[in-house]
């Protein structure tokens, strides 16, 4: 005896068009409109989702919903539901504002900042090519962006430490 496959579960209008406002709200703020989609609907779901579910879900690709669910682990905006170390594992919303965001600073913002401070100290002083440097306003720049590190790195550290079960 065949057994039925029982059709994929449909969002209401409402709840798409929704999910979709966070997406285009989150790729304003740099990440993937996907990523942004894949957030709302985990948080908004009373049980954990898997990639596959998430992709039947907004009707799109495993592939690119596994991907950005697999990134959003790493910033820690979504959480495994348990510790087992499984593929398609159920994932969480996390709730924790501070977390969330100490994640993608350590990750995405340490990151971005590492680079814009490595090509600029790749500058040299004397390199013209068309266009005379300001070497005070090149300096300047240099202590912007080395407050901007310290300022960062002193956030994640607040963040960290208020976490922290002896705080």
């Amino acid at each position: 005896m065949r057994k039925k496959k029982t059709p994929a579960p449909k969002l209401s209008h409402s709840v798409k068009r929704f999910i979709k406002t966070v997406g285009q709200f989150i790729e304003y703020w740099g990440f993937m409109r996907l990523q942004g989609e894949i957030w709302a609907l985990v948080f908004i779901s009373r049980q954990p989702l898997t990639a596959s579910e998430v992709a039947k879900l907004l009707e799109v690709s495993k592939a690119s919903v596994s991907l950005a669910m697999k990134q959003l682990v790493e910033y820690e905006v979504l959480l495994p539901e348990n510790e087992t170390n499984q593929r398609n594992l159920p994932l969480i919303a996390n709730e924790d504002l501070n977390q969330v965001i100490t994640g993608v600073l350590k990750i995405r913002e340490t990151q971005l900042l590492s680079q814009a401070i490595a090509s600029f100290e790749s500058i040299s002083s004397g390199q013209k090519n068309g266009l005379e440097l300001d070497e005070a306003r090149l300096a300047r720049i240099g202590e912007l962006m080395n407050q901007a590190k310290d300022i960062l790195e002193a956030m994640i550290t607040m963040n960290e430490l208020s976490r922290s079960p002896s705080a």
